[in-house]
């Protein structure tokens, strides 16, 4: 029995052994003692180099088990991590058109259509709940550039009191506009860009 051992160790199959259980993987580790149980109890049936042979066969076999494992886990997160990396493109693409075609604090006629289209498409391809803030944010500055659109002034300063509880005035000054929508664009671009980051932390994380 001990020249069975001394045959093993000594052998390179050691090596690949080695590797397998540095995996950790459960499975792998299990079928190898079961396997060296086996062979301890039927040694005397076979030489040393019998031995070697069928240890060599199965550690071959797991080791393509292994490999093939580990090819499906890489292939599963190149294709998540290239989803995450399309999804943050488009989410900036669509953030940075809207922010373009808003940019004169109102909703020019012609590009209503595409401002709510780009406006859907933002809040429904971020997170409600990890994300809520960038989502309040962009649903009151939509309000707020939209609003500017009707003729009653009435209907631009509710949205004005809504963030700056100190506008007491009837009359809704130009001034206040521009305050507050610098505020608004501000706070969200602040919110999306904090989105930006922490995902592509993730990612660089992730593909580690």
């Amino acid at each position: 029995m001990s020249k069975v051992f001394n045959y093993i160790k000594n052998s390179k199959l050691v090596q690949k052994m080695k590797c397998l259980i540095i995996s950790k993987s459960p499975i792998l580790i299990i079928l190898l003692l079961f396997i060296c149980i086996y062979l301890i109890i039927t040694y005397k049936a076979y030489s040393a180099d019998g031995i070697g042979s069928i240890v060599a066969a199965t550690i071959a076999v797991l080791g393509v088990y292994y490999t093939a494992m580990e090819n499906k886990k890489k292939t599963y997160k190149e294709i998540v991590t290239r989803e995450r990396i399309e999804w943050l493109r488009d989410l900036k693409n669509n953030f940075s058109e809207y922010l373009a075609l808003t940019n004169y604090g109102y909703v020019p006629s012609k590009d209503i259509d595409r401002v709510r289209e780009l406006y859907n498409k933002i809040i429904f391809n971020i997170n409600s709940v990890n994300d809520i803030e960038a989502l309040n944010a962009i649903k009151i500055y939509n309000d707020y550039v939209f609003a500017t659109r009707h003729e009653d002034s009435r209907e631009i300063r509710k949205y004005s009191i809504k963030i700056n509880s100190a506008d007491k005035e009837e009359n809704f000054s130009c001034s206040i506009y521009v305050s507050n929508y610098k505020f608004l664009k501000n706070n969200m671009e602040e919110k999306f860009r904090a989105i930006f980051k922490g995902t592509w932390t993730f990612i660089k994380g992730e593909a580690d």
